[in-house]
């Protein structure tokens, strides 16, 4: 892993272990806050993913052996994202207006890192990146530099 620039402990330091959500359910049990039945059981859905995603997440982030376990972390990140998104899709837009997010300022800059992180591991460049600055971060030379 070492070969890779990529320290295991510094991955394990930045990537700890994510809490679960069995707290979650009690709140979003309520059947009149989404748009239709549909909506409920695609809630259980993406609820679902996450859980499963979170579990899977916890069992790796200690058994990191090479680059495709740290692939497979980001992936899973990714897929709670996606989901989390989804959620918001499925309840009522006069509910959500009235949501506030206790750090969303946190939450933005978490989404921003993992983006450029999984496009940097994966390889895919976003278009964008051709802009001086995307993320905070900047490539020079084949090298990341914090900003």
């Amino acid at each position: 892993m070492e070969r890779y620039g990529l320290k295991i402990d510094t991955f394990r330091m930045v990537f700890n272990m994510l809490e679960n959500i069995d707290d979650v359910y009690s709140g979003v049990d309520k059947r009149w806050i989404y748009s239709s039945k549909v909506d409920c059981e695609l809630l259980s859905d993406y609820l679902q993913k996450i859980n499963f995603s979170i579990q899977d997440y916890n069992y790796k982030i200690n058994r990191i052996n090479d680059r495709g376990d740290v692939c497979y972390l980001i992936l899973l990140v990714t897929w709670i994202q996606e989901s989390y998104k989804l959620i918001q899709t499925t309840v009522r837009e006069d509910v959500m207006a009235s949501f506030e997010y206790k750090e969303e300022s946190l939450v933005s800059q978490c989404n921003k890192y993992i983006s450029a992180l999984r496009s940097f591991v994966v390889g895919e460049l976003l278009v964008q990146w051709n802009q001086k600055w995307i993320y905070g971060y900047a490539v020079r030379n084949r090298f990341w530099r914090v900003t």
